[in-house]
């Protein structure tokens, strides 16, 4: 469930955008009916705010996916607290 979760909001984003496309032109044919400024603008400008809106989920499974490819490289995988420091972090004066 929880494996390639980067991917996955890359995904989500994908269809989010696809849903929002959708509703915008359902939106627009249907305020075409009653004011027509209304409904160009939902047809035109809809679209446009669906996709600008989904840069933001998008970028953010792209940064997960980069993160982890990053951290796939390091060569040296140990935690920031080591054996050999661990007295230093118990001290209770960093507290």
């Amino acid at each position: 469930m929880y494996k390639n979760i980067g991917k996955k909001i890359k995904i989500l984003a994908k269809v989010i955008f696809c849903i929002e496309t959708v509703l915008f032109v359902v939106i627009g044919l249907a305020a075409l009916a009653s004011d027509a400024v209304a409904g160009v603008f939902f047809l035109l400008l809809g679209p446009v705010i669906a996709w600008a809106s989904s840069w933001i989920l998008y970028g953010f499974g792209e940064l997960i996916v980069n993160v982890k490819e990053i951290a796939e490289r390091m060569p040296n995988k140990k935690p920031p607290v080591t054996k050999e420091y661990k007295d230093y972090y118990d001290n209770d004066d960093l507290a």
